[in-house]
């Protein structure tokens, strides 16, 4: 099977845009609500690709 030269680079960025869409802003949108703090926020996702790779 032949894949046209910067498809897989096109389907990433589209695919890049919805997680943002879906994941990341609802994410920031939840965060505040907390009231929390951008750094908060960053050491949670940080902690969850440590867990991702050593998981309890």
């Amino acid at each position: 099977m032949y894949v046209r030269e910067g498809a897989v680079n096109k389907i990433r960025a589209k695919r890049q845009g919805q997680f943002f869409d879906q994941y990341i802003a609802t994410l920031v949108a939840e965060a505040s609500k907390l009231n929390m703090t951008k750094e908060e926020v960053i050491q949670l996702i940080e902690r969850g690709f440590r867990n991702e790779h050593h998981p309890n």
